[in-house]
């Protein structure tokens, strides 16, 4: 009997983009967004109740926790305001 293996089809790995989109589930930093929240005035911190750790900056300390945020790793992030 010959080795079926060798030609089974594999339609799942023909590209990379495929490939991808069948692969086990993974979680890591990278596919995080941080969220960042944008508000009037200057030298202003807000907490939110709702979601601890989540602040809402003004311009000024936005762009400074913006950095800190990619000095930390952070790749994406998306502004609310």
């Amino acid at each position: 009997m010959k080795d079926e293996r060798r030609n089974r089809y594999r339609r799942l790995r023909a590209s990379q983009t495929l490939r991808n989109l069948v692969r086990e589930t993974t979680l890591t930093p990278h596919d995080l967004i941080q969220p960042f929240f944008v508000v009037e005035g200057t030298d202003k911190k807000e907490t939110i109740a709702s979601m601890p750790g989540i602040y809402r900056y003004s311009p000024d300390l936005l762009v400074k926790a913006v950095e800190a945020y990619r000095k930390a790793g952070g790749q994406a992030c998306l502004l609310f305001g």
